[in-house]
């Protein structure tokens, strides 16, 4: 059932953002397209941050029009954000961009800045029968051919943008639930999970790959990708096949 505010599904991040929300936080907000969204919805105050200057450049851009936006260049294990200053947190799709030793210090830094019983949506790559279709990991699976791939495609690659960064490019770490609650306890209590896509979504990921490098990212080819990719993570499926999982924890 679609969220009246929002007109969102349950597997879409910002469905659980309350009615009441008017401050959020972004933790890895890439180029500000969550928070814009949020703001679009009735959202007064955004905090973002990303390791990736440049997109945290295209992210202040975005939100210029917004006076009670903040956006940071920084590592989400040092938020410059005040105590319970936030009425929600998200972080999707970057957990497992962090190296392991530094998710915990994200996760402490994430209940510092939410306010006591504050929801914290998260989205997180699973580990699923689809998990090897990963194609972020091809670079450290199949190296060489990353490489030629990389001078036929063209672009500017992640581990570009991270260049001098606090960590670069690591392994796209496929969680667990077990992983997940280990890692949000004691701080956060989990209180609902959505398993979300399959073998289309990954399958969508590598053909929109040579299009997101070249720029194309505004083509009707490239738009039919993301629609077919957000239908898959509408699809409810059981643990085993699922590719992705969101959970929804309470600040305690």
């Amino acid at each position: 059932m679609k969220n009246p505010r929002h007109g969102l599904n349950p597997w879409d991040a910002l469905y659980h953002v309350p009615a009441a929300a008017q401050s959020i936080v972004d933790i890895g907000c890439n180029v500000g397209e969550l928070l814009d969204h949020a703001h679009r919805l009735g959202v007064i105050e955004l905090y973002g941050i990303d390791i990736n200057p440049e997109a945290a450049e295209a992210a202040r851009r975005r939100l210029a029009h917004v006076d009670t936006a903040k956006i940071v260049h920084g590592s989400a294990d040092e938020l410059p954000f005040d105590d319970q200053s936030a009425d929600v947190g998200v972080c999707s799709e970057v957990l497992e961009h962090i190296p392991a030793e530094l998710r915990r210090g994200a996760i402490k830094q994430a209940h510092r800045v939410l306010k006591p019983g504050a929801p914290f949506i998260v989205t997180v790559p699973y580990h699923g029968l689809f998990a090897p279709l990963d194609p972020a990991n091809w670079r450290a699976r199949l190296p060489a051919v990353y490489r030629i791939v990389n001078r036929v495609v063209g672009g500017a690659g992640r581990e570009e943008a991270l260049k001098d960064q606090k960590h670069g490019v690591v392994w796209h770490h496929h969680f667990t639930l077990d992983e997940l609650r280990k890692l949000m306890d004691p701080l956060f209590e989990i209180e609902t999970i959505r398993f979300r896509g399959a073998a289309l979504a990954p399958i969508c990921e590598w053909a929109a790959f040579p299009l997101y490098r070249a720029g194309m990212s505004e083509t009707g080819i490239f738009r039919i990708l993301k629609a077919i990719q957000d239908f898959d993570y509408s699809v409810s499926y059981a643990g085993a096949f699922a590719y992705n999982v969101l959970l929804v924890a309470r600040r305690r």
